[in-house]
């Protein structure tokens, strides 16, 4: 059985007297396609909707270590200690590349 499958309809169970109902919201051609960017999703030179967001990693990392030295006061550190036990949460982290990177740099990272 698909994930796609196995995802998608409806299941219904009972408790005593009362059925409960739930619906699945995954759309299988959705699945699809982000099985297909999967296979290429850690490579920085995909031509594919992740090169870009490769490209931009960089540029975000930083802006996010000098926010963060600032508003700390870790400005006097060194760069590769700035993020260190630090608890990040990544919210919209989608799969991850912000996240990873930060988590690289020491910090303790969350993503949802």
């Amino acid at each position: 059985r698909s994930f796609a499958r196995a995802c998608y309809g409806k299941r219904s169970y009972s408790n005593s007297n009362t059925v409960f109902s739930s619906s699945y919201t995954v759309d299988p051609q959705e699945v699809r396609k982000f099985q297909v960017i999967g296979r290429s999703w850690w490579d920085e030179k995909s031509s594919g909707g992740t090169g870009p967001l490769h490209a931009m990693n960089p540029i975000r990392v930083g802006f996010i270590r000098e926010q963060i030295a600032f508003t700390t006061f870790r400005s006097d550190e060194l760069k590769s200690s700035q993020l260190h036990d630090l608890k990040i949460l990544d919210v919209g982290s989608g799969g991850g590349l912000l996240s990873e990177s930060l988590a690289r740099l020491g910090a303790n990272v969350t993503g949802i």
